[in-house]
């Protein structure tokens, strides 16, 4: 898939997120202020990755019968010309999110998510290759019946 300006793109409806770092946390693996979070692909969606250049990672089984977890890794960069679209639908309707609030990402319980990102395509001393970064996400909360209870809580 390709987008208006022909950048590669991919979506993943109902997607499996992990690695998330929506605030930017310096930690072993990513520097600070570096906001991302990665998506689980299945192994043939991975391998046509592969294939056309995408960064997909693979983490071999941690236990005996697990199955290998191929993911691609997805930066989050509101300091760009086209900031991303990022949206959390609960039963209270539909919030946009932005650099301030979108942190909050970090901790809630997901139902679902879908997730559009687009290419950027890279070279660095003679090796080149392609990071995905965010376009669109919407996550859906998983919510309690507390969370229900008071969704359409208005005081007037």
């Amino acid at each position: 898939m390709t987008t208006k300006d022909d950048r590669p793109s991919f979506t993943v409806e109902n997607a499996d997120i992990i690695y998330r770092n929506f605030s930017g946390l310096k930690t072993k693996f990513n520097a600070e202020g570096q906001r991302n979070f990665c998506v689980v692909l299945d192994e043939k969606v991975a391998d046509q990755m592969k294939a056309d250049g995408w960064n997909v990672r693979t983490r071999e089984p941690r236990e005996e019968g697990d199955d290998t977890l191929n993911y691609i890794q997805v930066k989050v960069n509101f300091d760009s010309a086209r900031p991303p679209r990022v949206i959390l639908v609960s039963s209270a309707g539909q919030t946009p999110l932005n650099v301030e609030t979108i942190s909050t990402l970090d901790y809630v319980d997901i139902a679902t998510v879908d997730v559009q990102a687009v290419a950027y395509s890279w070279e660095l001393r003679g090796e080149t290759g392609i990071t995905a970064y965010l376009k669109k996400l919407y996550v859906v909360i998983e919510e309690d019946e507390l969370d229900l209870k008071y969704s359409g809580f208005n005081r007037s």
